[in-house]
């Protein structure tokens, strides 16, 4: 398998998102990265390269025993950059950590036609935190009352996940 046969199957591969990357020129592109961690605990970063011609998983970076701060951040998005054309990248997408937004910033200083742009899943995911921790005050009850489902599914969504994490 690690030979001539994998070989083949990584230019078949290449060969079928060739249409993709060819379309980067014309349409640009927005890079979208997000750091997770894996099932045997190595922190990955993903970079994917989007634009209306389909998402194209560009590499993922193993940050084991780095320290990911905004220089560790900002050197990979230049690479992933400088790999998919400087003058074809609209935006990068990354989550809303002060280490991602600082990255987003120092980008935008080196190449000023590209924009950092917040993860709207991730602020969702912040806006649904904190709205499923307010507390039933007298001076929000009527706001309380309307959101309190939110509160209830956030809740059951949180011990489902809870219970395949700890599956794994």
């Amino acid at each position: 398998m690690r030979g001539p046969l994998l070989a083949k199957e990584r230019s078949h591969v290449e060969n079928l998102l060739q249409p993709i990357r060819d379309s980067w020129n014309d349409k640009g592109v927005t890079i979208v990265c997000d750091g997770w961690t894996n099932p045997q605990r190595i922190p990955l970063i993903n970079f994917m390269v989007v634009n209306e011609s389909g998402p194209m998983f560009l590499r993922s970076i193993d940050g084991s025993g780095e320290i990911k701060d905004n220089d560790f951040i900002t050197k990979h998005m230049r690479d992933v950059i400088m790999e998919a054309g400087p003058k074809t990248v609209v935006q990068i997408i990354t989550d809303n950590a002060a280490v991602c937004k600082a990255a987003g910033m120092l980008i935008e200083v080196e190449f000023p036609s590209i924009y950092w742009t917040p993860c709207v899943v991730h602020t969702l995911n912040l806006a649904l935190k904190n709205i499923s921790a307010a507390k039933n005050y007298e001076r929000n009850n009527d706001t309380y009352k309307e959101c309190f489902w939110i509160t209830q599914i956030v809740d059951n969504a949180t011990f489902i996940k809870n219970l395949l994490w700890g599956t794994l």
